[in-house]
């Protein structure tokens, strides 16, 4: 499998913001990605699982807003520490076990590492 060069931010916080019709279209690992399914989450979310090979895998939260399903957060299960230390020189405030950081259009993303139970750990990004 070829070597994809990426940054941290395209990587671990790229997919926040997309519609689910740009998921594969948009980013740079679109083409690469193979789709594992899709779960319901709680108050009409869901849960759209993708990965690169076995080792490499996420899951990216979406939500219907205005009739779109838009990526809202992204569950990332490979490289967990060294993007929560890398991305953490960009925090412009910490709560709660993680921290802000400034996003496009005025936005923020709220970076923190998730530990749910029977799932390895993850770097979670969720825009607001």
């Amino acid at each position: 499998m070829p070597t994809i060069p990426l940054t941290y931010t395209q990587t671990y916080t790229g997919f926040v913001g997309l519609r689910e019709d740009e998921i594969l279209t948009r980013h740079p690992l679109g083409k690469h990605l193979h789709y594992l399914g899709k779960e319901p989450l709680q108050m009409g979310m869901f849960s759209a699982c993708y990965a690169l090979s076995e080792e490499q895998s996420f899951s990216l939260i979406l939500e219907p807003i205005n009739g779109v399903n838009r990526v809202v957060g992204q569950k990332t299960y490979w490289g967990v520490k060294e993007a929560f230390e890398y991305l953490e020189q960009y925090a412009v405030s910490y709560e709660d076990g993680g921290y802000w950081i400034n996003a496009a259009e005025n936005r923020r993303l709220f970076v923190r590492i998730d530990h749910t139970p029977g799932d390895p750990p993850a770097l979670s990004v969720g825009i607001y």
